[in-house]
């Protein structure tokens, strides 16, 4: 693109995939100290991601949810994580 005699570079956003974004938000929950990622499943489908399994905190799926919402191409969240606390025995 030119203007005013001078080339102007843009960069183009290719979509990600549902693949590109998969593995993003997985490397993204990785990368996060307070989720619990091996407890969780992600599964994407047409940009909408997909989070399932049990955690024992809610600070921990409030986490996830965090994580999927800022990663770049997710288009929306459904969270079906459950909560599963450990009981202390007095």
């Amino acid at each position: 693109m030119l203007t005013n005699g001078k080339q102007v570079v843009t960069s183009v956003r290719h979509p990600m995939n549902d693949e590109d974004i998969a593995r993003a938000v997985v490397d993204w929950l990785k990368f996060d100290t307070e989720v619990p990622h091996e407890r969780l499943t992600v599964t994407v489908r047409n940009g909408w991601v997909t989070l399932e399994g049990e955690v024992r905190w809610e600070r921990h799926r409030y986490a996830a949810e965090r994580v999927v919402r800022s990663a770049r191409g997710v288009k929306g969240l459904t969270s079906l994580i459950t909560l599963r606390p450990t009981h202390s025995h007095s």
